[in-house]
């Protein structure tokens, strides 16, 4: 029994190899190809026992990935494992956006996930919130929602966890196509510059961009100011 299962595509495999050694430093066992597979082993098999017999399962989502066959088939695997038995998919965006993502799989962009932007210390502590809580990482939680969406860090005093789809629904429902490009004006983002056609599309590409700034929070702020009403 594996605690996680890393699925991704071979051109990210400089960056799955940290991730996978990261990981198992800090006590996890890591079902990771090059550390799991055996000379002779059948590649089918050995796949379909990981997916099976670990308790989650990283799916490390770029460009290379929507493209291979592979990554999909084990995607497949995970996600039919997650409506049998709950939360199991573990999402990290490796250079790739939000809208990227979306287009791929609706469903998995609404998930929150981890960007590799953040740095691989970061991603890992991520992983081990959910994977391992009890091993006392204070990191937000990857794919949990908190009660309240937006809390502060006593430390810092930003937001530690900030739940994006929530965040593009209000957008979606407070904020008109001119109230919307004036937010963006406010924030030094051309409107027209986003990608997308609708008011939705453009509000998750706007969140999707402030969040590779780190600037979340600011975000956050210009729309308690302007919808002070609305609970964040």
């Amino acid at each position: 029994m594996w605690d996680v299962f890393i699925s991704h595509a071979s051109e990210d495999k400089d960056f799955v190899r940290e991730l996978a050694h990261a990981l198992k430093n800090r006590g996890l066992t890591v079902w990771f190809d090059e550390m799991t597979l055996k000379l002779g082993d059948r590649l089918g098999e050995s796949i379909d026992r990981g997916l099976a017999e670990s308790r989650f399962g990283i799916v490390v989502f770029s460009p290379a990935f929507f493209q291979k066959p592979w990554p999909r088939y084990e995607l497949e695997g995970l996600v039919n494992r997650e409506m049998a038995h709950g939360k199991t998919i573990l999402p990290i965006w490796h250079q790739v956006s939000l809208s990227e993502v979306a287009r791929f799989s609706p469903s998995l962009a609404n998930k929150m996930a981890v960007s590799t932007d953040r740095g691989i210390e970061y991603v890992v502590s991520q992983i081990m919130e959910v994977v391992a809580p009890e091993s006392g990482s204070s990191a937000p939680s990857l794919t949990t929602k908190s009660s309240e969406p937006y809390t502060r860090s006593a430390a810092k005093g930003g937001y530690t966890h900030i739940d994006q789809v929530h965040l593009r629904n209000m957008l979606v429902s407070y904020f008109n196509l001119s109230e919307l490009q004036d937010l963006c004006f406010d924030l030094g983002i051309y409107y027209e510059n986003l990608p997308g056609q609708t008011i939705s599309d453009k509000a998750r590409e706007l969140i999707a961009f402030m969040n590779r700034r780190g600037e979340l929070p600011k975000l956050v702020t210009a729309v308690k100011s302007l919808r002070p009403h609305v609970n964040l």
